[in-house]
Formats: C-alpha cells, structure tokens, sequence
C-alpha cells in the first residue's frame, strides 16, 4: 500500500536533508600586528600597550566599533574586550589629557578673551584629537580584527598563553 502523501498533488515538497549547523567561529589567534577575536573576549592580565603585569582591579571592558566609512549608521558592528591597562600608563595618560585641555583652554581664552567660549572650543578641539587606543581595522563573519597592541604582548600571546600565530 503507498503513503497517501505521495499520492496527494497538494502536499509540500519532500526537502533534502537539514542544511549543516554553521561553522562555528574560529578560535582567537594572532595576524601580523593584529588579534583576531569574537566579541566578548578577556585577554590576559597583562597592560596590552607595556605587557606588564597586572592584578584583576585593572581589567577594564571596553566596546570597540566598527563600521565601514560608506555604510556608518548601516552595518556598525561592536566588540565588548575586557583587557588591563597598567596603572602608571593610565596615569599618564590622564595627565597628558589634562595638560593639552588646559593648554587649549588658555590658548583659546587668550584669543576669544571669554572663558566659556574658551571651554567649549577647548572640550571640542581636544575631543577631536586621536586617541591611542584600540582599534578594529576589519570584521568578517564574526570576527574582529583589532590592532595597537603592543608587539611584545603579541609575542607573549603565541608563546604564554597558546594563541595560534596565523
């Protein structure tokens, strides 16, 4: 005796097998001066722009973006990292931040010779400068590309902690 469903010109079509699970992403390596990761990832406890030491107080999460120029608002995609910064980097760099406000502060009041307006062009002129930070140079399938790492915290990535070296 035959199955009814064959016979019945109003059944849905018999589908092929179930398409494969995707692939799931690879794991984080290392590409020239980048890392390749997904988003969420800690890296160790080390400063990744000195590779010193650092304790578990100075793991900070940060969110990276990235968005290609041409499709900015369209397809922005954002990477959550937690890394270490070391505590004499921090400083510095909270101390050079500070000196180049209140140099663009007084520059701008000697100039406009009204401290708001100073304040307000000095908060914009500063904000405008680049930062040194991280950087996402490249996002494919999942995965980000970061870079401005320092070269030796790279080195100990491959060699410490057992990332793959692509």
């Amino acid at each position: 005796m035959t199955d009814s469903n064959e016979l019945n010109p109003y059944a849905p079509p018999k589908s092929p097998a179930a398409p494969a699970a995707p692939q799931t992403l690879r794991e984080p390596r290392v590409e020239g001066d980048c890392i390749v990761v997904t988003s969420g990832i800690s890296l160790p406890l080390r400063c990744v722009k000195t590779n010193a030491a650092c304790d578990l107080t100075q793991k900070r999460s940060r969110k990276l973006s990235y968005a290609p120029s041409f499709r900015f608002v369209t397809s922005r995609r954002t990477c959550r990292v937690q890394c270490c910064l070391s505590k004499p980097l921090r400083k510095r760099q909270v101390i050079i931040w500070l000196v180049a406000y209140l140099l663009a502060f007084a520059l701008l009041y000697f100039l406009c010779g009204m401290a708001i307006v100073a304040g307000l062009f000095a908060t914009i002129a500063i904000t405008a400068l680049p930062p040194d930070r991280l950087k996402i140079v490249k996002y494919k399938y999942g995965e980000f590309w970061i870079r401005g790492l320092n070269k030796d915290f790279l080195q100990a990535l491959v060699a410490e902690d057992g990332w793959k070296q692509a």
